[in-house]
């Protein structure tokens, strides 16, 4: 009985946090993956923009030498006219979904120590700043236009994110509750361990006991964390796709 005690006791200590940390690695390096995509999403269209560019210088020097004719310096000028207005018809659209994907990865709150409810606010902010060398290759009109409907769909779900984060706040405060509770009894425990009053078998079992709750309660806390987080996302993901319509 004992060895068995030992065993899940050995278990919940040693395997159980390897597990966990692999499954966090697993996380971390799924990110990286992401982040790389991203990465050569940019080079790509970075060098498409490149590309675009010289094709229109090319398009300005034929239309320097075609002036002699004032026909034909016309006509060449409305279809360079066409070509660019086609042009940016087309890299607009990745210039706002690469602008909206930056916001999409807003920080989420649900990992922070504090969290004052003006996170989603901010992510209006995180977006616009990050995203500015997308914004500068827009229009004016277009770049104005989406930074005020942004505010105004992150402004109409910010009930939504104070909902969740009430839920939040009131099964974390459970869960830390429990955890400072079920602490507080293993250090007593583990104080009294010497005492001729506790038996050996009888600390090794309610030890086991206290362990195995708080293991619950800590993982409580990890999935709360972890599903508020996923809720977050969800909303960024709403006024993405809503912005994507608009545009």
């Amino acid at each position: 009985m004992l060895l068995l005690v030992l065993g899940v006791f050995g278990y919940f200590y040693t395997v159980l946090p390897v597990y966990q940390k692999s499954l966090l690695d697993e996380e971390i390096a799924q990110k990286a993956l992401e982040i790389k995509a991203q990465e050569k999403r940019i080079a790509d269209l970075n060098a498409q923009i490149q590309t675009k560019v010289a094709d229109l210088n090319d398009k300005d020097r034929q239309i320097t030498l075609a002036r002699s004719n004032e026909r034909n310096a016309q006509t060449l000028a409305k279809s360079a006219k066409a070509e660019a207005e086609d042009n940016y018809r087309k890299l607009r659209i990745e210039y706002l979904l690469s602008a909206l994907a930056i916001f999409r990865n807003c920080p989420s709150p649900f990992y922070k120590k504090v969290i004052d409810g003006s996170e989603l606010s901010s992510c209006t902010e995180h977006a616009t700043s990050k995203a500015s060398y997308y914004l500068s290759n827009l229009s004016q009109n277009d770049a104005q236009h989406f930074k005020i409907f942004l505010k105004k769909k992150v402004d109409a779900s910010d009930t939504k994110f104070h909902v969740l984060l009430d839920d939040y706040r009131q099964k974390i405060a459970v869960a830390q509750s429990d955890i400072e509770s079920l602490e507080k009894q293993s250090s007593e425990l583990k104080a009294g361990s010497g005492s001729s009053q506790i038996k050996p078998l009888n600390y090794f079992s309610e030890s086991l006991e206290l362990s195995f709750k708080l293991q619950s309660a800590l993982q409580a806390e990890t999935n709360t964390r972890a599903e508020s987080n996923r809720r977050f996302r969800k909303i960024l993901e709403e006024i993405s796709k809503e912005m994507t319509s608009a545009f």
